[in-house]
């Protein structure tokens, strides 16, 4: 039996395929399948590792391969896959309803295993402080992406759209002046952008 693996280490999750060179002198056919370091058998020639224990895990494989005839070969090789952890990113925001009147935001890391963060705020702006806090200038949506990063080097994302709504100042002005020298001609009430119905008095 003669097999190897290409990538042998990395971060999770760890695609791993399995270079098989065996030559069978009796010119049989065979069949193969791998045993994992937890007992579970495959018989694809490649499968994709996970590993969220926040620590390195070595998985030890086995290779067994069944002729035709029934013959029996097994090998087995100890470490052969090294596979450091993967972080779990994750954040909240609050509060939920973000208006141009309230428009501080309080980003909050709920990642697990990651030693490091960063975030990238939709508007241009980027932190790297792990609770961070934003203030948003203007109405719109803001696609924020949030990434975590561990000691063994291996990152994950996440990422959510914040919602800033226009907030209604209202603003009346108590008179106007049409004269036509164009200082404040036309009288304009400010802050109605999200009105649904206004009624107004002149006395």
């Amino acid at each position: 039996i003669k097999f190897g693996l290409p990538i042998d280490s990395g971060c999770s999750p760890l695609p791993v395929m399995y270079l098989d060179s065996t030559v069978m002198l009796s010119g049989d056919t065979y069949n193969y399948k791998w045993r994992l370091g937890d007992g579970e058998f495959i018989e694809e020639d490649s499968i994709q590792f996970y590993n969220y224990t926040e620590k390195i895990i070595q998985l030890p494989l086995e290779a067994i391969y069944v002729s035709d005839r029934g013959c029996e070969s097994v090998l087995m090789l100890d470490s052969m896959v090294e596979m450091r952890p993967q972080p779990m990113a994750a954040f909240d925001y609050s509060p939920k309803e973000i208006t141009t009147l309230s428009p501080l935001v309080h980003f909050m890391d709920n990642s697990r295993g990651a030693n490091y963060w960063g975030w990238v705020f939709g508007d241009g702006t980027t932190e790297k402080e792990r609770n961070p806090y934003k203030m948003y200038d203007e109405a719109g949506e803001y696609q924020v992406s949030f990434w975590t990063r561990n000691i063994f080097g291996c990152v994950d994302t996440a990422s959510a759209t914040v919602i800033v709504n226009p907030g209604n100042r209202l603003f009346v002005p108590n008179s106007f002046s049409p004269n036509q020298d164009g200082l404040n001609d036309e009288f304009t009430i400010y802050g109605l952008e999200t009105a649904l119905e206004v009624k107004l008095r002149v006395f």
